[in-house]
């Protein structure tokens, strides 16, 4: 969460935030920025003492410091002297004891001049960085995915660094800067949190560097865009099971984190853990293209290979496998659905049934026939009818005789044991006007 404080109140001028991109941010007639790119965070060690909280902060800068063309950087300085007043001159990160906003996990306070239509320009003078002290907080560096207590505060830091840099939040998009937890991040097989491809885009327009340069990365996260839960990323759902020799269709996420457009190349596999590698048990390939600063989420149908056995697999999948692309960072590459699809050494049987016919007035009697189901691993096979009128049968062949008219579903299931396939018809049954006992209206 962020908040801004202005100096002077005399004049207030149009402050748009709509750059070309995702990304948004304020602008005094210029994108407001720090005057320097380099700046320097007071950190309470009073607050954050101690191993883990030092390393998820540090991890939280570095995420921004590290990003692909960012020209900002974001430096620590550890003391005991650190108060939560906004006007002080200082850049603070702190826990106060006396917590005032409600249950933000956290809130960014930033400051600079106040924008006149005169104006040519305006330049952050302040940042403040706070966190709730009563939410429990997770510090871990590597999180497999972020869950609603405790709160990661690597994750959280991250999101408030860019708030301290000059991004906004990114709302219904693809972003860390997103306004809700869980933004997400990059969190691939290594599990590093970093930006996501338009938080960097943001990150690299507002600070360019001196000398255009091409820089490269491109990334893999098990995130997706959605506003379902009034999120704008989400884990992506793994399937609960495949079958042996089934065809299965599932989501993925590449990223472009660089300033080129990639024609990337993505390997999909079967791992019995979350570090999905090459040597993985490989599924498919495909091929896309991605402009820079963009997230795509396709889907992949692709077969399950007959060859086994299997259990309780993680679908994963790696970009540039083979290491085509010379990238600045070689370590966010793969990534795995963050839960197990259940991979069942078993073909699906084949429901397939012929009826004698398929309309007639009443009473319409149909004879059902369900010889040419199988079974390709040959398991004996177990037949049950549904015929819509309340009346069931079991056997490879039934009959049954519709007394009223309408319309009904004839539903067959075929069972090997371990599980199921099906098959339906509809029926269709007119008056007879000699004998319609109960006809609807």
């Amino acid at each position: 969460m962020r908040k801004l404080i202005l100096l002077l109140t005399f004049f207030i001028a149009a402050l748009a935030a709509a750059p070309a991109g995702a990304y948004t941010y304020d602008v005094c007639r210029n994108p407001i920025k720090w005057p320097s790119n380099l700046v320097i965070w007071n950190v309470s060690s009073t607050s954050f003492g101690g191993t883990p909280w030092e390393a998820s902060l540090n991890t939280a800068r570095n995420a921004w410091n590290d990003a692909p063309g960012n020209n900002f950087n974001i430096g620590y300085y550890w003391t005991t002297d650190v108060s939560t007043n906004t006007s002080d001159g200082k850049n603070s990160i702190l826990m106060p004891s006396n917590w005032s906003d409600g249950g933000a996990l956290a809130v960014t306070y930033t400051r600079r001049p106040f924008c006149f239509f005169f104006s040519t320009g305006s330049h952050w003078q302040e940042a403040d960085m706070l966190f709730n002290p009563n939410k429990t907080w997770d510090t871990s560096t590597n999180p497999p995915a972020p869950v609603d207590a405790p709160f990661n505060s690597t994750i959280v830091a991250t999101h408030e660094h860019g708030h301290g840099l000059g991004l906004l939040h990114e709302n219904d998009t693809f972003a860390l800067m997103n306004e809700y937890y869980p933004g997400g991040g990059v969190v691939g097989t290594a599990y590093q949190v970093q930006p996501h491809a338009d938080d960097v885009a943001g990150a690299r327009n507002l600070y360019k560097p001196s000398t255009p340069y091409t820089v490269r990365d491109v990334a893999a996260t098990p995130y997706r865009h959605s506003t379902s839960d009034g999120r704008a990323s989400e884990p992506i759902p793994a399937p609960s099971a495949f079958y042996r020799g089934q065809t299965i269709s599932f989501q993925f996420t590449v990223e472009n984190r660089g300033n080129i457009t990639e024609n990337v190349p993505v390997y999909f596999y079967a791992s019995a853990t979350r570090q999905v590698t090459t040597s993985s048990r490989l599924l498919g390939t495909a091929q896309l293209s991605i402009p820079a600063g963009v997230s795509a989420t396709p889907t992949l149908s692709v077969p399950i290979p007959t060859n086994g056995p299997w259990d309780y697999q993680y679908l994963g999948w790696i970009i540039d496998p083979l290491n085509s692309i010379p990238e600045i960072d070689e370590g966010n590459n793969g990534a795995t659905l963050i839960r197990r699809t259940n991979f069942i050494w078993n073909y699906l049987p084949t429901a397939c049934f012929t009826a004698s016919a398929t309309s007639g007035s009443t009473p319409f009697t149909v004879q059902v026939n369900a010889s040419c189901s199988s079974d390709q691993d040959g398991s004996p096979l177990t037949y049950t009818w549904d015929f819509g009128d309340g009346n069931i049968a079991t056997g490879v062949t039934a009959s049954n005789t519709y007394w009223i008219a309408g319309t009904y579903d004839i539903l067959l299931t075929v069972h090997d044991g371990q599980s199921a396939a099906y098959e339906w018809r509809r029926i269709h049954v007119s008056c007879n006007n000699t004998f319609c006992p109960e006809e609807p209206y």
